[in-house]
């Protein structure tokens, strides 16, 4: 007599079925062991040694480092010379703005002409005094510029914009500015490059743009 082929089935299924637990029980035990050994570390330290692209904001100071490495620390060099000859003077809205787009917009008396900015500018302080809002910039010599972030640690990440094979090195900096302009300030005040309030209503991105 032939079998109950619903038996059989079944008897198939639970076959596979402890023959796949069995191979999900040997993977969690081999990626537990390999958990234990230096082996995952060692290698994961290797693949990141391999794709970094090294680079130190100091000369000397790495074993190899990218070919091109004393050109991004010249030109990191003339971007601070360039901020640091920036002389002490008030910042406005005006210094965001764009050029007029005809010859008109110079002769309106009544200053109505939609004016255009470089930059997004929303904070209270814009909408409420416009063009008569500004602050005091110390100069360039009072910034620090700072190598953060993976150029810090000795390194340079990828941004995918258009260039070399789509990508381009990436150099995190920080621009560290002091938190009033004469020195002899609370930094609580309008009258400070970062006023104690400027938290508020966007009013330190404005600044920082």
């Amino acid at each position: 007599t032939r079998g109950d082929p619903t038996t059989s089935v079944a008897g198939e299924e639970a076959a596979m079925a402890k023959s796949s637990s069995a191979a999900d029980a040997a993977a969690k035990s081999a990626t537990a062991e390999l958990y234990r050994t230096n082996l995952l570390r060692l290698e994961t330290s290797e693949l990141l040694n391999e794709s970094t692209l090294h680079l130190s904001p100091f000369s000397g100071e790495l074993g190899r480092e990218v070919k091109w490495s004393d050109d991004v620390r010249k030109y990191i060099e003339a971007v601070k010379g360039a901020i640091g000859g920036v002389d002490r003077t008030m910042l406005g809205p005006d210094n965001a703005a764009m050029p007029p787009l005809s010859l008109n917009d110079h002769d309106d008396d009544d200053k109505t002409a939609d004016k255009r900015y470089w930059a997004s500018l929303d904070s209270d302080k814009f909408h409420k005094q416009g063009g008569g809002w500004s602050f005091p910039f110390a100069g360039g010599k009072s910034l620090q510029i700072e190598p953060v972030g993976e150029y810090g640690a000795g390194g340079a990440g990828m941004t995918n914009q258009r260039g070399n094979a789509l990508c381009l090195p990436m150099v995190d900096l920080a621009v560290l500015s002091p938190s009033n302009s004469t020195g002899n300030g609370d930094g609580d005040g309008d009258g400070d490059m970062i006023g104690g309030k400027d938290y508020l209503n966007g009013r330190y991105f404005d600044k920082q743009n």
